[in-house]
């Protein structure tokens, strides 16, 4: 079953922060109540759906985060990317500084416990550059999406300064990545939230018209 929220764009800043929590908590709560054969099967179609995408076809670049607990597992998704030769880039945080950065790996085993028990990998290998590693995807994580490309993350906003920092004519494809069962009917955003292009589940893909 669907989360399905109306929320109206006129409710103050702390009605809307709640209600982002309230998502948040019920988004976690959703994924979490798959079992592990669903949680794999439901991964293994949504990772063929974006595969299938001529986003990702095009793309030399695949920005990817590494799954963690009970999120839609990406295993399946770096190996093929690898196995197709694109170059593959995960994030590594850095709390400290409230950074982020996508560094290229050559497979899952130079991948290392980091911030939050997160696999990431080594910081000095290579570092992502927008606008010079050639046509990119960047596929996000998030505990809800909806239908508009709306994201709601974990609450560290770092892909929201990532994204935000890089000019958009040189920003990769937004692809955000979950379980059916993590889509809103709408979310509230903020000014500095970054849409999706397009949210894929193994349901298939929802593209998100462009803003003027």
């Amino acid at each position: 079953m669907e989360i399905r929220r109306h929320t109206d764009s006129a409710v103050g800043e702390k009605q809307s922060c709640t209600d982002t929590d309230r998502l948040r908590a019920l988004g976690k709560q959703a994924r979490g109540r798959l079992t592990g054969k669903e949680r794999d099967q439901k991964g293994k179609k949504a990772a063929q759906n974006l595969c299938a995408l001529s986003e990702w076809q095009t793309a030399e670049s695949i920005l990817l985060f590494v799954s963690f607990g009970t999120e839609l597992p990406t295993r399946r998704l770096l190996e093929t990317a690898l196995l197709q030769k694109k170059a593959v880039y995960c994030p590594k945080v850095f709390p400290d500084e409230k950074r982020m950065e996508f560094y290229r790996i050559g497979g899952p085993e130079e991948l290392k416990p980091g911030f939050g028990g997160i696999l990431e990998p080594q910081e000095g290998k290579e570092c992502f550059l927008a606008g010079k590693s050639g046509r990119a995807l960047m596929v996000v994580p998030g505990t809800v999406f909806d239908r508009q490309g709306n994201r709601i993350g974990y609450g560290g906003g770092y892909y929201d300064r990532y994204v935000g920092a890089i000019p958009e004519k040189s920003r990769p494809v937004l692809a955000g990545l979950c379980f059916s069962c993590q889509l809103a009917e709408r979310i509230a955003a903020k000014a500095h939230d970054v849409r999706m292009d397009l949210v894929v589940t193994e349901n298939g893909a929802i593209h998100v018209p462009c803003q003027e």
